[in-house]
């Protein structure tokens, strides 16, 4: 029983001791967009540190910057609906995000001075979004849809990465979900499910 003991004891100091042993500290900036939104083409920037307590776990933080082109993020799809089938759409551009993350890699393979990564992990944060009034034919009058023109949601997601080192030096692909629920014209809810492709470069300090 002693004998059992001591080791546990020996195997909990031991998980305690390695993330002092591998911790790092790094930063990214990157560059992608959204592409699962058939109205708007939206391109990101993005920037972020990340807390690497041990070499298969991440916390981090990100900021995702967007900006506002007006009709040049729309679509073709947008004109014909607007010009042709006298539709409005629903369009809501995200703004500005920021989000804390875990990310875990539970694939690391190493070879010479090259190091591959692939990990998974969950966000959560903020996302500022603004709805494009004259798509959905609404004035700046319209009480109505200006009341929620310009919305803070709450959002969430998961993500899927895959990494390259080359010394304290790397690149990555980062499949990334940003959900929220959003209310259009003040009155209805609905769920924004925005999927963003991001290329990040990664530098340890």
């Amino acid at each position: 029983m002693r004998t059992w003991s001591i080791r546990c004891m020996t195997l909990l100091g031991l998980m305690f001791s390695l993330p002092s042993m591998a911790s790092q500290h790094q930063g990214f900036v990157g560059i992608g967009g959204v592409n699962n939104d058939p109205f708007l083409k939206r391109h990101m920037a993005a920037a972020g540190y990340e807390f690497r307590p041990q070499s298969n776990l991440s916390l981090n933080v990100d900021v995702h910057y967007s900006p506002d082109r007006g009709e040049a993020d729309w679509k073709p799809l947008v004109k014909e609906l607007i010009t042709e089938a006298h539709v409005s759409p629903d369009i809501s551009r995200i703004n500005y995000a920021g989000r804390f993350g875990l990310t875990v890699f539970p694939v690391n393979f190493a070879a010479s001075n090259i190091e591959t990564k692939v990990g998974f992990g969950t966000k959560i944060g903020l996302v500022n979004t603004t709805d494009d009034l004259e798509a959905l034919d609404s004035a700046e009058s319209d009480d109505r849809a200006v009341v929620t023109q310009h919305q803070m949601h709450p959002c969430f997601g998961f993500v899927l990465s895959g990494e390259v080192w080359s010394g304290s030096t790397g690149g990555r692909i980062r499949m990334d979900q940003m959900a929220y629920i959003e209310i259009v014209n003040a009155t209805t809810l609905e769920m924004k499910n925005n999927s963003v492709v991001m290329v990040d470069l990664m530098r340890k300090f």
